[in-house]
């Protein structure tokens, strides 16, 4: 995912498909991972239904038992935002609505250390208007998954105006995989280019992968 030790906890805000995809892929890369909802008790279903994928894989021979075990230790539903205190990243999938994105990460930025990259999924909105409340906006980027996020490899990496939080993020290898997940990065944040360009292409690699 990013340039952050295995033993570091990403934190996940919003627990729908994306965010649960986002974070079955930090639970196999080795993070802790705090799962947390605005709605009471969607963080625990979340983290069950990460519990099922996770056995799934087991039992279609693509994850060993003591890997599931490890990585379902490794995973913890969040009731408060202040849980996530000791993330190293936090990635939020919550709705694409400019004012919720900024509360957020303002409410954030008081909670967790100021070497904590905040990241949006956003693939719509400007990186840098969703940083604009925050008191140092080059910590946010934007870190857009495609979905389903397990099994789709490419990671969209855009910056704000300042660029900073871009010096922290570099495509790392996934457990299982021969490569490291393709990464764009740019830093005009108005073009998503990935996710103009390829989402037949990612579609079709979807629906072939998951058979």
């Amino acid at each position: 995912m990013t340039a952050i030790e295995p033993g570091r906890v990403v934190a996940v805000v919003g627990t729908g498909t994306m965010g649960q995809g986002i974070a079955q892929v930090a639970l196999v890369a080795g993070h802790p991972v705090r799962l947390y909802d605005a709605v009471p008790g969607r963080a625990e279903q979340a983290a069950a239904t990460l519990t099922g994928r996770l056995d799934r894989l087991v039992g279609k021979g693509r994850l060993d038992a003591s890997a599931r075990d490890a990585a379902v230790a490794r995973l913890r539903p969040a009731a408060d935002l202040a849980e996530l205190a000791d993330a190293a990243l936090v990635v939020e999938a919550v709705l694409e609505r400019l004012s919720v994105k900024r509360e957020l990460f303002a409410a954030l930025e008081d909670i967790v250390g100021d070497d904590c990259l905040l990241a949006t999924n956003t693939s719509s909105l400007s990186v840098t208007a969703v940083a604009g409340a925050l008191r140092l906006p080059g910590r946010l980027v934007g870190l857009h998954f495609f979905n389903p996020a397990p099994l789709l490899p490419l990671v969209e990496v855009v910056s704000g105006s300042s660029g900073a939080g871009l010096k922290k993020c570099r495509p790392t290898r996934r457990p299982g995989r021969r490569r490291a997940p393709a990464t764009a990065v740019t830093e005009r944040e108005e073009v998503f280019v990935a996710s103009r360009q390829s989402s037949p292409t990612m579609s079709s690699r979807a629906a072939n992968s998951s058979r």
